[in-house]
């Protein structure tokens, strides 16, 4: 129970550390840093409308490539990025995809016999790998532009570009809750570890984490509906507001002109 506990604590702290990590390689002085946020944005979305529409492996090998560099430019730790966006890529969309690469979903060339009927076909590996190069592009561009853009210029970026105000308020409320549920939490277990006096048996162990969860999900919600009082009666009404006033560079709109232009030729050059 012990271990439990401190592990638990220790998984917590780890979650905070990665959300304050965002914010420090968000201040440093890199590349994509130094762009406006909403012209950052819309260079990222287009990138992103590029890398779907494309359909080579060879040019998805390229939007790759281009990712990578940005990680350098913007002195993102390139092991981090990679960790956290392969885990997504190559584990679930990798999962997702692998019955396409059978005969009985994409029939085809024989590259590998696993039985008689059931086999690996050529047409089915291309259109799975594909699928991962893609996924693993498109999330490493959102990847960049949540780690170099601090949160509350990206909620102000989505307004500007009319994104719906209710839309925008949620995740800047799910992001205030994810903080006060994860201290909740921390106290929780470091109340029970330190009022721990001997080794507790399994059934006491999930009383005490059935008890937990009831009590932070009671806990979270009153103070939830507290915090969104106090923030109405200071005015809040639904607009994210910053002390920074964006200011759009010539920089920012040749950023924005050539990744528009990078997309739109990979796109010509590597069309199927």
């Amino acid at each position: 129970m012990r271990n439990f506990i401190e592990q638990t604590i220790l998984d917590i702290q780890s979650v905070v550390c990665d959300l304050f990590y965002n914010e420090e390689t968000a201040a440093k002085k890199g590349l994509l840093q130094l762009l406006e946020p909403r012209l950052k944005l819309l260079s990222i979305f287009f990138l992103i409308i590029g890398t779907n529409l494309i359909g080579s492996i060879s040019g998805m090998a390229v939007f790759n490539a281009y990712a990578l560099i940005l990680v350098g430019c913007s002195r993102v730790p390139v092991i981090r990025y990679l960790k956290w966006v392969s885990i997504v890529a190559l584990l679930f969309t990798g999962v997702v995809v692998l019955p396409s690469i059978l005969n009985i979903v994409k029939p085809g060339e024989v590259l590998w016999s696993i039985s008689d009927r059931l086999y690996v076909t050529k047409p089915g590996l291309y259109s799975a790998g594909l699928l991962i190069l893609r996924t693993f592009a498109s999330l490493s561009f959102v990847y960049l532009l949540t780690v170099t853009t601090k949160w509350s210029e990206l909620l102000k970026s989505l307004r500007i570009l009319r994104v719906p105000a209710p839309f925008v308020a949620t995740l800047e409320m799910t992001e205030r809750y994810i903080f006060l549920a994860l201290e909740l939490t921390c106290n929780f277990f470091m109340a029970r570890k330190s009022r721990t006096l001997r080794k507790t048996s399994g059934k006491e162990g999930r009383r005490f984490i059935a008890d937990a969860a009831g009590s932070l999900l009671i806990r979270t919600t009153a103070l939830g509906d507290q915090v969104y009082q106090a923030m109405l009666s200071r005015g809040y009404t639904g607009e994210v507001r910053v002390i920074n006033q964006f200011k759009v560079k010539a920089i920012d709109y040749l950023w924005l002109s050539w990744n528009i232009a990078f997309a739109v030729m990979l796109n010509i050059v590597f069309r199927v």
